[in-house]
């Protein structure tokens, strides 16, 4: 049963997404986005719904003889790194609103699933890797406004994603760049799934 704190809770929260013209868009899996080249991360995620991901590519799922990541939900997961950067010309791997056509205004970052691996060519294959995934968030103006690191911990048979919880600070955003801090010296790649997002059009 649910006890009337947690209601009460709920409703303030959705009062305060309601007053600032905010809604909770569903949470963004990537797993209707086609992948093109199932033996790599080939595939732009792109303009996705209603922000843009320049820098992401998608990855699939893995066989089960294969180790990597698997992804928090569905077959597909969003990945980055420099490959991904270059294969979509873009500077950064974000989330941002700046795409043609867009209402969206701003946007808040809410929870979401990550991890690290090993760069291989599949696209989720790859040794777990210990280190930091970097948010930081920028406001319309440009000015850096939030900044959070999400540390992820190697261990030999970890093959699932890690929960991130973004601080209140990743509000009234119009762009989140993501990068890596690994402590392999070889290339890494990260992964993210199932990334909650509140979206303005005011």
């Amino acid at each position: 049963m649910t006890s009337s704190k947690t209601l009460i809770a709920a409703s303030k929260i959705f009062a305060s997404l309601s007053l600032t013209g905010t809604k909770l868009t569903s949470t963004y899996h990537f797993d209707d986005i086609p992948i093109l080249n199932p033996t790599g991360p080939t595939s732009p995620v792109g303009v996705y719904r209603t922000l843009n991901f320049p820098g992401f590519t998608v990855g699939t799922s893995l066989p089960a003889s294969l180790i990597g990541l698997v992804p928090q939900s569905g077959t597909h997961a969003a990945v980055f790194n420099l490959e991904t950067e270059l294969l979509t010309l873009s500077p950064v791997s974000a989330i941002t609103v700046q795409n043609d056509g867009s209402t969206t205004k701003s946007f808040a970052l809410g929870t979401f699933f990550y991890g690290i691996r090993v760069a291989t060519q599949e696209s989720l294959v790859g040794l777990p890797a210990s280190g930091s995934i970097v948010a930081k968030g920028y406001n319309a103006a440009g000015a850096l406004v939030a900044q959070q690191y999400f540390p992820y911990k190697f261990t030999a048979d970890k093959q699932g994603l890690t929960e991130g919880k973004s601080g209140p600070q990743f509000t009234n955003l119009y762009n989140v760049t993501f990068s890596l801090e690994a402590k392999l010296s070889v290339a890494v790649v990260g992964v993210l799934d199932s990334v909650s997002l509140y979206t303005s059009t005011s």
